[in-house]
C-alpha cells in the first residue's frame, strides 16, 4: 500500500513544484492522492498593494469607480477619516502602477447639504466630459459634478439633484446611498441602494436624468 501511495504521489509533487501549478486537480481515475486548494496558475501574478492611505484625510481609502479615457485609467476613490469623507483620484497607464493626483482631494464637502462628507463617486466619460454622481455623509441626497479633465470638478448648482424624499412613494425615506451611473442611448441612469423604515431590508432603485 505504501508503494502504491508513493507512486500515485509523484504527479502531485511535480504539480506542487511547478510554476504552472494546477488547482483542485485529480491525477488518477480513482481520485486518490490529489491536490486541493493549491495556489495555481490563477495567481501567477499578484499585485496585492497598488494604493495606500495616509494619516490625513485618506486614513482609509475605498475604490469606487475606474474608467479608461485615451489610454489613461482614472481610479476614483474616497478617503474616510471619521467623521469626514473626501474624494480622491489616482491615474495609471497600465491599471497596476498608480499615481495619486497632486491636487487631492478633488471633491470636498463645501455645501451645507453635504454635511461632513462626499463619497462613493460614480464616474463616466461621455462626449469628452467627465460626469460624477456622489452621495453625502448622511445618505440623504446625491450630487452631480462635471469636469473636462477628470481632475478639476464643478458641482451642479441644483445639488442635491435627488434626495430620499424624491423616491417614489417615499420608499427610501430613511436613506439613499451608493449610487452607480450608466449612460444609455436616451438617458443617464443612477442605480442606488435605499431603505425606508430602519430594520427593513435595503432595496435597489434607479432614477433617470434625461437629455445628457
Amino acid at each position: 500500500m505504501i508503494i502504491i501511495v508513493a507512486w500515485l504521489s509523484i504527479p502531485v509533487v511535480q504539480n506542487l513544484m511547478s510554476s504552472r501549478q494546477a488547482m483542485n486537480t485529480s491525477f488518477n481515475q480513482w481520485s486518490l492522492v490529489n491536490t486541493y486548494g493549491a495556489f495555481g496558475s490563477i495567481g501567477k501574478e499578484r499585485y496585492e498593494l497598488v494604493l495606500q492611505g495616509t494619516s490625513d484625510w485618506e486614513y482609509q481609502i475605498i475604490p469606487s469607480s475606474v474608467i479608461k479615457v485615451d489610454g489613461t485609467y482614472y481610479l476614483y476613490y474616497y478617503g474616510r477619516n471619521l467623521p469626514n469623507y473626501n474624494i480622491g483620484l489616482a491615474t495609471s497607464t497600465d491599471a497596476i502602477n498608480w499615481v495619486k493626483h497632486t491636487g487631492n482631494p478633488i471633491v470636498v464637502p463645501n455645501q451645507g447639504w453635504e454635511q461632513t462628507g462626499v463619497y462613493h463617486p460614480a464616474v463616466i466619460n461621455f462626449n469628452n466630459q467627465f460626469k460624477m454622481i456622489y452621495m453625502n455623509s448622511s445618505g440623504t441626497g446625491f450630487g452631480f459634478a462635471y469636469s473636462s479633465d477628470g481632475m478639476n470638478w464643478t458641482k451642479d448648482i441644483s445639488n442635491p439633484f435627488f434626495t430620499r424624499e424624491n423616491t417614489a412613494n417615499g420608499w427610501a425615506h430613511s436613506k439613499i446611498a451608493y449610487p452607480n451611473l450608466i449612460k444609455t442611448e436616451n438617458d443617464s441612469r443612477i442605480y442606488y441602494s435605499g431603505i425606508g423604515t430602519p430594520g427593513e431590508f435595503f432595496k435597489i432603485g434607479f432614477v433617470r436624468r434625461f437629455g445628457e
